[in-house]
């Protein structure tokens, strides 16, 4: 797989995990854990969003913390592909 192809997998994987647990939360009404802090640890932001609030702040604090997970799967998965890729080459040697 090709560094660029890795990166749009976490990128897409980092905007479908906080998607998935914010539906999660919707439907069976669960508060999030450890566990989905852990998939989505950029979910911390979201404590902006006790107390008042008008609808634009809660999609920008929303939308931000989206993005920053995107962001970080994107890196994470650049970073396994590029540490893949120099195993690789040391196990040709």
């Amino acid at each position: 797989m090709k560094l660029g192809k890795s990166i749009a997998t976490g990128a897409a994987l980092g905007i479908l995990v906080p998607c998935v647990l914010v539906t999660r939360h919707l439907v069976t009404r669960e508060l999030f854990g450890s566990f989905e802090a852990w998939l989505w640890p950029s979910s911390i932001l979201l404590m902006a969003l006790e107390g008042p609030r008008d609808t634009l702040s809660v999609w920008t604090v929303m939308g931000l913390s989206v993005f920053l997970n995107t962001v970080l799967y994107a890196g994470l998965a650049a970073a396994i592909h590029v540490l893949c890729s120099f195993i690789n080459k040391a196990r040709r040697l």
